[in-house]
């Protein structure tokens, strides 16, 4: 019986999970301009958004809105195998009192589940790196629209001319 013992994980194995770069866990809001939209021939004392830079502004809304839907999609599956990362280890932390160290079944099925957690651990903590590097392009996308778009006037036949030029 001294060969179970050996194979016997007393004590739970905890696998670091990697943190995901702090996003609200709300969904992103939907980008939008919030800016002035200024009657034809309006006078405005600051910058005026040309019909170029309305493109860009429209094309750069669209493609953060649709990077922010993805970006939440992935994060919801990231949540729900950390939800079962979490199961895991409570399981593993309640059986581990009642492992018989004399019973091969027993000692096998609990180093089954440390087994199935280190595995899914170890995936989870793969796809960090690239769901950080996408929410990290993501916040700077959405700063140069702040930036460049967000809350600047626009003439608003400018923007129902681009607008009808996408559809």
């Amino acid at each position: 019986m001294n060969h179970l013992l050996k194979k016997l994980c007393f004590g739970l194995v905890l696998v670091a999970f990697g943190a995901l770069l702090t996003t609200d866990a709300e969904a992103r809001r939907r980008v939008r301009f919030h800016g002035t939209g200024l009657a034809h021939g309006a006078r405005h004392s600051g910058p005026v958004l040309s019909r170029e830079q309305l493109r860009q502004c429209v094309s750069q809304q669209n493609q953060l809105n649709d990077n922010g839907t993805e970006i939440d999609k992935a994060e919801s599956v990231l949540q729900a195998k950390s939800n079962e990362l979490e199961r895991l280890e409570s399981q593993i932390k309640q059986s581990e009192p009642l492992v018989n160290q004399y019973s091969h079944e027993s000692v096998v099925n609990h180093n089954a589940l440390i087994s199935k957690h280190k595995r899914l651990a170890s995936a989870y903590n793969k796809t960090l790196p690239t769901h950080n590097s996408q929410i990290e392009t993501y916040n700077a996308e959405q700063q140069a629209f702040n930036t460049n778009c967000a809350g600047h006037a626009y003439y608003i036949s400018d923007m129902k001319a681009v607008l009808a030029a996408g559809k």
